[in-house]
């Protein structure tokens, strides 16, 4: 969002939000926070949610440091429940003294598993003759499709019903990536100009010092992001190849891994030596690990239940590694949109198989013209499709065009 909105100035913008705590940034003129604790009151007569006075902001705790769970147990029980109590709450009227007082031109939607997130922006839409444009980072429509869970199946039916309903009412749809707005094109029967592709843009700044000379010395892998979906498993698979390389070798190249890991994770990486976990890092530290690597790696799963998940999503950490101009290895099946995009732009190494794993990795290890090439093309594909500032004004044009 921050990248998207770097071009927009602060007293263009408003934000409605829902979570529980308080922005992390004064990015906006004025902001408006409801809770599902606020709708819950509401069905008592109580009215909690309001704008956020200067104050709040500025003592407030960053959201980015409260998670929700991804996984719960009855995760798709409590979003059918939540989305009835948003419908059944009278949330609405001191809303709309919100926006009537705002006064906004427009509406950007950023979307998500629950119903209620859409209905808020057609709600407006609809009574303010607002244009939407809405943002598709990660696809809700078919992802779990295939589930067989009766409550689940349930929750899917309504979501995908609203995601058609929502689609069609924006003015614009933006996604990630050519291959998710071809598919939402193709479902959704919509037109070519309606669709727009903005990749994640990066918020960091990279200085040309950051960039290794490749041809001496220990190589450091380093690996950034989550261990979900499979790509732990994956990462151990990388760290094993390495393991044998340098016994072979007399090498002591290394993985460097920068996430929340289980017990179990933690437990698989004791007693190799090539692998280093060194926890979770935002902020300066995230900045400092990815400049301290050599190669930086992006993974996804290659088991098909995971692949059902990925195959449309663009990590933002893709955007932050090719920004960087450091060398990324991409280790993945070649069907998902991320490994598409990295291979289409020859912007990584790839390792499309596992049972390619090891022979490449010898070969990027080997051959540091190799890493010098992908580092400068790494860095050539990040200003074509990740810098933040060229697509923050794509969308700020779209939005001069909308309310003209």
């Amino acid at each position: 969002i921050l990248s998207l909105f770097s071009e927009f100035s602060e007293d263009e913008m408003c934000q409605l939000y829902v979570h529980d705590t308080f922005p992390d940034k004064k990015r906006c003129h004025c902001y408006y926070r409801i809770t599902d604790h606020d709708v819950v009151r509401n069905l008592a007569g109580k009215t909690t949610h309001h704008e956020l006075l200067e104050y709040e902001i500025d003592d407030g705790v960053l959201s980015s440091q409260q998670r929700t769970s991804v996984k719960s147990n009855n995760r798709y029980l409590k979003l059918l429940i939540r989305d009835f109590v948003w419908i059944v709450s009278p949330w609405k009227n001191a809303v709309y003294k919100w926006v009537e007082k705002e006064k906004p031109d427009c509406i950007f939607s950023d979307t998500g598993d629950s119903c209620f997130l859409y209905d808020i922006s057609l709600h407006l839409s609809k009574k303010y003759s607002l244009p939407i444009i809405s943002a598709f980072g990660d696809d809700y429509y078919a992802i779990n499709a295939k589930s067989t869970e009766v409550v689940h199946k349930m929750q899917l039916f309504f979501l995908r019903k609203k995601i058609k309903e929502f689609v069609n009412m924006c003015d614009k749809v933006i996604t990630i990536n050519d291959l998710f707005a071809q598919y939402y094109r193709t479902q959704f029967q919509l037109s070519e100009d309606k669709v727009i592709t903005l990749a994640n843009g990066s918020n960091f700044q990279f200085s040309e010092q950051s960039i290794k000379d490749y041809k001496t010395g220990e190589i450091q892998f380093s690996y950034l992001g989550n261990l979900s979906l499979g790509r732990g498993d994956n990462l151990l698979d990388i760290g094993r190849a390495l393991e044998k390389y340098n016994q072979k070798n007399g090498t002591a190249h290394s993985l460097n891994i920068y996430a929340k890991a289980s017990g179990e994770f933690l437990k698989k990486c004791e007693g190799k030596a090539s692998i280093h976990y060194n926890g979770f890092v935002t902020g300066d530290d995230f900045l400092c690990a990815i400049n301290s690597a050599d190669v930086l790696i992006h993974t996804e799963s290659f088991s098909e239940e995971n692949i059902a998940q990925t195959r449309l999503s663009l990590s933002t950490k893709i955007a932050d590694s090719l920004n960087s101009g450091k060398c990324l290895l991409a280790y993945g099946p070649p069907k998902i949109a991320s490994m598409r995009h990295l291979v289409e732009n020859n912007c990584a190494f790839v390792i499309d198989s596992p049972a390619k794993l090891e022979e490449r990795m010898g070969e990027i290890l080997r051959h540091h013209e190799l890493r010098s090439e992908y580092s400068a093309r790494a860095k050539r594909t990040a200003l074509q499709y990740h810098d933040s500032k060229i697509n923050s004004g794509r969308l700020r044009q779209m939005y001069m065009d909308l309310i003209r």
